[in-house]
């Protein structure tokens, strides 16, 4: 077969898998409570068949590390230890964590999410962006990229925690200029102590630093 065909044949087989992702029959899940607190439950999903029960298990683990106390003790001495100094420090100016916990509680509850596919999706994966979510507007729902699914448990309960964050206010103003220093804002580290708590939850301690994220 020549070069030619190869490429050729390849261009076809991405533009079939770009088309069919983007005609995925999604189902919806009306609600996904947490499993520590049963009470907890976060809104619809709308989700292709096969990512949909992984998405509810990621959010089920951001619920129960958003309400742990744990979650609020570690971001309290992450601040504390990390947050006041250095080129990430404008990102935490006004921050509490106390404050900011109980937000993140707040906004989980009801939390909507979506997924979006095809060509778009693709080019936002795989391209400098790299992106596997946003949190559309404030109101409206999470959007996760389904070029970034299915992935592990405690990676989409990272996710959900950063988009959470983001509604809340917080942001990571340098993701676009040094993403070493936006992974010491905000919504990079709530996302990652939350991935780790569902790593670790069996640790007596847990400890996070810019260096460790």
């Amino acid at each position: 077969m020549t070069k030619f065909f190869r490429t050729a044949l390849g261009g076809i087989w991405l533009s079939f898998l770009l088309i069919s992702s983007g005609c995925t029959s999604n189902q919806i899940a009306s609600k996904t409570c947490s499993n520590l607190h049963t009470e907890i439950c976060a809104g619809k999903i709308v989700a292709p068949q096969a990512s949909i029960e992984n998405i509810r298990s990621g959010v089920r683990v951001a619920i129960d590390a958003i309400y742990s106390l744990r979650f609020e003790k570690t971001l309290n001495e992450f601040y504390i230890k990390n947050a006041k100094s250095g080129p990430h420090s404008a990102a935490w100016v006004g921050f509490d964590a106390e404050t900011v916990a109980n937000q993140l509680r707040t906004s989980i509850k009801n939390v909507e999410i979506v997924t979006y596919g095809g060509l778009w999706a693709f080019v936002l994966r795989f391209g400098p962006a790299q992106n596997i979510a946003y949190d559309g507007d404030g109101n409206g729902p999470i959007r996760l990229n389904e070029w970034a699914l299915p992935r592990s448990i405690p990676s989409l309960g990272n996710t959900v925690g950063h988009e959470v964050a983001h509604k809340v206010g917080l942001t990571h103003p340098s993701s676009s200029i040094n993403r070493a220093v936006a992974n010491c804002e905000p919504p990079y580290v709530i996302g990652a102590l939350i991935e780790k708590l569902a790593q670790e939850n069996t640790l007596p301690d847990l400890e996070i630093t810019c260096n460790s994220l």
